[in-house]
């Protein structure tokens, strides 16, 4: 059989729209094309037709917490309206589902009281599996043991609309989202209300090396008060993202290690104890971005960046801050690289430590604009040290100093910054620190054993 036969023939087994014109080209003598030209026309051809084919045979399937479908028979489970085309939990855990699939969850049959614990996971981006409600209802997974959803070490997974309520009273250990599996990537967990009711963790994994995390419009609430609402605590982390979050705070906040690359956009935080870091970010490395930060807080620290090496792009910005009462509102300590906190930065009425400090951090071309007021205590403090260019900042309140530098700070620029502190160095405190220039109007300057 010779190429233009055979090329033909496969043509014709084809009904994919669009392989009619790939037909005649072949078959008329009059179209003047290479049989190399027409095997690509055949390939892109077959290469069309396995890709709807493909995309055809995703399927959605129902689950409600009475339902009576099998997982042998789930190809049943067809409607969330009744208990007989829908599976159950046990019977969707036991599930083997298919790229593109969406098995969606009711709240039609009450309560669930079992854990998901995901079967199966997609083949990658724009194939995953998604396990998410019905549309218009919330599913409860409501339970006294834990994890209420585990990823059972599956990538390519999303997570959308649950509602999970823990209730055991003893365990404060208790996860309420558990992402399991080294090595995972590509999992999304979207739109998911967490009440831990005082023990555990919202959402956790110990595990490393996991990328492509993405958390979107989740809302945690009641986490342990020794424990973390959100904690991601192995090793190799890469690309997270972590958008309109919000959480009401009764632990020690979100803590965030060994991470390259993180982008948190959108994080309502209120609440806090004395030890709280609404937002904790340690050994990490890569741009970190945090934008739109909203936190009131009873007690403890809005922000806090811990020996991270930041990579070009990274920077805090559109932070408002106000009622930071045991810690500093932004702490940058032990680290190094490229940071910018010079857009929309607003500190108010916080009684910490100091509203923003810098603590042994050898920065680079580093930038800091940000406006602290109705404070009783120093509004700045760059300690031990360097890197910096401080520029239109001001500071109103009450505290000892409006800008604090000191234990060896040096290679700090001022520049155009305003104080009406109403302390014993309401301006400018420097002491113990060299090559500090600044040009502006202070009300106050204090220095001591500085070298300029």
């Amino acid at each position: 059989m010779n190429e233009k036969t055979y090329i033909s023939q496969k043509l014709a087994q084809s009904s994919v729209p669009g392989c009619e014109r790939e037909r005649e080209r072949v078959n008329n003598p009059s179209r003047k094309i290479s049989f190399s030209l027409k095997t690509v026309a055949v390939l892109f051809c077959f290469a069309l037709f396995f890709g709807l084919a493909s995309s055809a045979s995703a399927a959605t399937y129902y689950v409600r917490a009475d339902g009576t479908v099998t997982a042998a028979n789930k190809a049943n489970a067809t409607s969330p309206n009744a208990v007989g085309t829908s599976l159950n939990m046990a019977q969707a855990n036991a599930s083997t589902f298919l790229a593109g699939d969406q098995v969606l969850f009711s709240s039609q049959g009450g309560n669930y009281t079992s854990s998901l614990v995901l079967p199966s996971g997609g083949s990658g981006v724009d194939t995953e599996i998604t396990y998410a409600n019905v549309p218009a209802e919330t599913p409860v997974i409501s339970m006294a043991t834990d994890p209420l959803i585990d990823t059972n070490a599956k990538s390519n997974i999303k997570i959308i609309g649950f509602s999970l309520i823990y209730t055991g009273t003893t365990n404060n250990f208790a996860n309420g989202i558990k992402v399991n599996g080294n090595g995972t990537s590509n999992i999304t967990i979207n739109s998911n209300t967490i009440n831990m009711g005082g023990y555990g963790y919202g959402i956790i994994s110990a595990s490393n090396n996991l990328s492509g995390v993405h958390m979107d419009g989740n809302s945690i609430s009641n986490a342990g008060a020794t424990k973390f609402s959100l904690y991601f605590y192995g090793t190799g982390l890469s690309n997270f993202t972590l958008t309109n979050h919000t959480v009401v705070e009764t632990s020690l906040g979100a803590h965030l290690l060994n991470i390259n690359g993180l982008t948190v956009n959108g994080y309502n935080a209120s609440g806090g104890v004395a030890s709280t870091n609404m937002i904790k970010v340690s050994s990490c490395t890569g741009t970190i971005s945090i934008n739109n930060l909203t936190a009131n807080i009873t007690l403890g620290t809005a922000l806090y960046l811990y020996q991270c090496t930041f990579g070009s792009g990274s920077a805090v910005s559109n932070a408002n801050i106000s009622n930071s009462t045991a810690g500093n509102a932004i702490t940058i300590d032990s680290s190094t690289g490229t940071f910018a906190m010079s857009s929309g930065i607003t500190v108010t009425g916080t009684n910490g430590n100091y509203s923003i400090a810098y603590v042994s951090s050898a920065l680079t071309n580093a930038t800091l604009s940000a406006n602290i007021s109705g404070t009783a205590k120093p509004g700045f403090r760059f300690d031990n040290s360097s890197g910096l260019t401080v520029s239109s900042s001001s500071y109103s309140g009450t505290g000892t100093s409006g800008y604090f530098v000191a234990n060896g700070s040096h290679n700090i620029d001022f520049i155009s910054n305003t104080s009406n502190g109403g302390g014993l160095g309401g301006g400018f405190w420097e002491q113990d620190s060299s090559y500090i220039t600044y040009t502006g109007k202070w009300i106050w300057l204090y220095s001591k054993n500085d070298n300029r």
